[in-house]
């Protein structure tokens, strides 16, 4: 037979055309898909159309069997094919995904409920500055100082009434107007020149407290009939001469202190439950530090202490009203006291007509009676009304009672502290009111002569006005 590629004439049982490599077997139908794949894999030539050129054989049936056997093998790397195997596509793992998915969401949520807080706290803010029911005065100045002394008042100052406050080279004080019913607020240098009045107030000034252009002070304010009506904390602005409400009450406030950065107070109500308060410098924060159901006396601010006198007994706690301790029992009444270098000085009334000023030692031991020392004692039938202690000298105001309680004599006196140099300053038939040091004059209230006074003490009461 002849090859029905080339033409030439080749044996009648041969499978392939030993002159050109054509295969001489018609495929099965049953065998077109096998044929196709064949043909597409076609892993070694990248022409199909293009077939190579075989060697003469001798033998045909050789050749037959080496091209049956690459035949074999063309169709078992069929599957290896880098034309023909597809690769899988490579997916990213799920976790990956979900993880960068979530980081997302957290930072999406963080980032809304923080804008949520700030919006939340600006109308906070907002809110509390317009309220006017207890409006106060946001202070342009950071205070933070260790003693009530630096900032410019005292707490011996303030324990007798606060009628004068220093600061610098100036004193700042309260001068009775001419209208009995209003206050002015006036100032001096330390030589007791260059009188400045800043503002009258329609009532009574007291514990006046001053910080840079910041002047504290408590404001009572009366009807016609002189009733009592209100009680308030006021700020007044020495640079823009402006006044501003921190605090207002019906009830009574006595003894302010500005410590710090914390204002102090103690409101005592007609029923005779007291509270001392707290306060920070822009007033926003008002705050119970302790309540009684009876009265307290005398609250103060020693250094980092609270001090009062309650039903008779002196006392001293923190600033939160934690760690009350009991510091001096009168077996009557006490009548004043003052804190100075750790010692306590206190005038007491242990017999109904006879008083002593007495001191005691702050951290002197278990056994407080050793530690209680008189220092002098004082006229029958008096009382102690104010006492402050400065440097190593005792002020006190004595005032003598007849039977009836009226007023015979009132004095202000001095001594050391060791119980020697007694001395009156002034002398009046009617009582003095308030009992403050600054610098070299001591400042009181004359209600005979219904004003303000003021005696050098470095001199002699001969410099008084």
């Amino acid at each position: 037979m002849f090859c029905k590629s080339c033409g030439t004439k080749i044996p009648d049982d041969s499978r392939f055309c030993f002159h050109c490599g054509e295969s001489t077997v018609i495929p099965l139908e049953n065998t077109a898909e096998e044929e196709k794949k064949t043909t597409v894999a076609a892993p070694k030539y990248s022409d199909v159309t293009a077939v190579p050129k075989f060697p003469e054989f001798s033998d045909y049936s050789e050749f037959s069997d080496i091209a049956e056997k690459d035949l074999e093998e063309s169709a078992a790397a069929e599957n290896e094919s880098p034309y023909m195997t597809l690769p899988a596509e490579k997916k990213k793992p799920p976790q990956d995904k979900a993880k960068k998915s979530r980081l997302g969401l957290v930072f999406g949520l963080a980032g809304g409920i923080t804008l949520l807080f700030l919006l939340l706290s600006l109308v906070l803010t907002i809110t509390a500055l317009s309220k006017t029911n207890t409006p106060f005065f946001d202070l342009q100045v950071d205070v933070h100082t260790e003693s009530s002394n630096e900032i410019g008042n005292t707490a011996g100052n303030s324990l007798c009434y606060g009628i004068a406050a220093m600061q610098g080279d100036t004193i700042y004080y309260l001068h009775e107007a001419s209208n009995i019913d209003e206050d002015k607020l006036k100032s001096i240098d330390l030589n007791g020149n260059n009188e400045q009045v800043y503002f009258t107030f329609d009532g009574d000034i007291s514990d006046i407290n001053v910080i840079g252009d910041q002047l504290f002070f408590v404001g009572d304010s009366y009807d016609a009939d002189y009733n009592h009506v209100d009680s308030g904390v006021y700020v007044y602005d020495l640079y823009s001469d402006t006044l501003e409400e921190i605090y207002v009450t019906e009830d009574t406030i006595y003894n302010l202190y500005v410590h710090s950065d914390q204002i102090y107070f103690n409101v005592s109500t007609e029923n005779g439950g007291d509270q001392i308060l707290k306060a920070d410098l822009d007033g926003f924060y008002v705050q119970t530090v302790l309540t009684k159901e009876d009265y307290i006396y005398a609250f103060a601010v020693f250094d980092d202490s609270i001090y009062y006198v309650y039903q008779e007994t002196l006392y001293r706690c923190d600033f939160n009203g934690q760690h009350e301790t009991e510091i001096y029992a009168s077996p009557n009444t006490i009548d004043a006291y003052c804190v100075a270098d750790d010692v306590i000085y206190i005038a007491d009334h242990p017999e109904a007509d006879r008083p002593v000023i007495k001191k005691l030692l702050l951290n002197g031991g278990e056994n407080s009676e050793e530690n209680e020392e008189d220092v002098i004692f004082l006229s029958e039938h008096a009382d102690v009304w104010y006492l402050n202690v400065v440097e190593d000298t005792i002020y006190y105001i004595e005032v003598t009672t007849n039977e009836n309680d009226e007023t015979i004599n009132s004095k202000i006196c001095s001594l050391y502290t060791d119980g020697n140099g007694k001395q009156t300053l002034l002398s009046s038939k009617e009582a003095y009111y308030g009992l403050a040091i600054c610098g070299p004059w001591l400042f009181s209230y004359d209600n005979n002569k219904m004003k303000t006074i003021k005696i050098n003490i470095s001199a002699t009461a001969s410099n008084s006005i």
